[in-house]
């Protein structure tokens, strides 16, 4: 079982909106020891959970150094402005967009800081992530364009849309994500996007009534946010931002097409490895035959793995595994793991045009770009490697 220094254990009592009398005495005791205050506010902003953290502690004053209260209520007010200026400007495009009659759907942050949070202050959200329907991103970027914002591409949109999934906008110091799919370019998954429109969900966010996920594609979609897409090294936001869901709306999720969803997505480790994780933070919030139902769908390596190593990624640290080879533990299926180094060794023929910015169907562009290419991936692996036996040899030598 992962050991976790006093910091952690104290990010791991704060994550989440309610203290239970257990999660209050286990905050009362780890405040009677000396901390490194310093190690904490870094160790809550990797995981991104300051907000909770300024929240819980406040009501502890008299254990907290004055410094720190007045450091994190600083940046949990920033975390609070920038959410607002957020929240503002998605007003303003959700408006113009139904005046054009054009359909979206907002998923996670917008979702989860307006019905789940309920707080500004309490989640950071770095960007606005809208979900569109492919046909409508000319019309959608006209909008866009009138507003104010602009696409950071800059030989969209003929070009990108043969190899982006997403265009990022940003007017001023904020920035927006337009999404026409949930997955990555080769992508092992399979996501239906029309049976996802059909099973959304109606909201009210920013004052205007607009689409969300189904609570089951959303807690799937987090697990693979947190798990597979960012390789597991958000930590405590992501389980945090499970568990709250789950807390919230108990009473509303159809866990039995939550796991026909993981199945037919081919995501069923990914999710079983989210809600393990996300049952260590809130004990007792995930039904126990959700759990044996997805472990039934993974393999024998997968689980010894999670048993053993799963809890090391609970919380997020300096300690960065090789992407890779996290991806590669998450799938079930050889022929994916082999079609997921094959993309990676050898990508599509126009995302390596998009890259290096060669013409398209160019194969001697390919031919003359592709050995810089795998030289940054090995280069990448390299220091990865390096980083990794430079941390081992760290703590052997702490140790003695």
């Amino acid at each position: 079982m992962q050991k976790f220094s006093r910091e952690e254990q104290l990010l791991l009592e704060i994550s989440r909106l309610e203290l239970s009398p257990q999660n209050l005495t286990d905050i009362q005791n780890i405040l009677q020891n000396k901390l490194d205050w310093n190690q904490l506010l870094k160790t809550a902003q990797n995981n991104g959970v300051v907000g909770l953290l300024y929240f819980h502690l406040r009501n502890f004053s008299k254990q907290v150094p004055l410094q720190i209260l007045e450091q994190l209520a600083k940046i949990a007010y920033m975390i609070g402005f920038y959410n607002l200026n957020l929240f503002q400007q998605l007003k303003i495009i959700l408006m113009a967009l139904k005046e054009k009659q054009l359909p979206i759907m907002l998923f996670k942050g917008a979702f989860l800081i307006e019905h789940v949070f309920k707080d500004l202050t309490l989640r950071h959200m770095g960007d606005l992530d809208i979900l569109i329907h492919k046909k409508d991103f000319y019309c959608i970027d006209e909008v866009l364009t009138a507003l104010g914002f602009t696409a950071l591409e800059h030989d969209y949109p003929k070009e990108a849309f043969g190899v982006l999934r997403n265009i990022a906008y940003v007017k001023d110091d904020l920035r927006l994500d337009l999404h026409w799919h949930l997955l990555e370019n080769n992508s092992p998954f399979n996501i239906d996007l029309e049976n996802l429109w059909a099973k959304s969900r109606t909201a009210t966010i920013a004052g205007c009534d607009v689409s969300v996920l189904s609570l089951e594609d959303l807690i799937v979609f987090l697990c693979l946010h947190g798990i597979y897409n960012h390789y597991m090294s958000i930590g405590l936001k992501c389980f945090c931002d499970i568990g709250e869901v789950v807390g919230c709306y108990c009473h509303e999720i159809n866990w039995g097409n939550l796991i026909v969803c993981a199945i037919n997505y081919r995501m069923a480790f990914i999710v079983l490895t989210g809600l393990q994780l996300t049952e260590k933070l809130f004990p007792g919030e995930i039904p126990p035959e959700v759990l044996k139902k997805l472990e039934a769908q993974c393999s024998k390596r997968q689980m010894r793995w999670l048993q053993t190593a799963g809890e090391n990624f609970l919380i997020a640290n300096d300690n960065k595994t090789m992407e890779t080879s996290i991806r590669l533990k998450m799938l079930t299926n050889s022929k994916n793991k082999m079609q997921l180094i094959y993309s990676i060794v050898f990508p599509p023929l126009n995302q390596l045009a998009y890259q290096y910015s060669f013409p398209q169907n160019s194969i001697p562009g390919y031919l003359k770009f592709w050995p810089e290419y795998l030289g940054g991936c090995l280069n990448k692996i390299v220091k990865r490697i390096y980083r990794k036996c430079s941390y081992l040899i760290y703590q052997v030598l702490s140790a003695q």
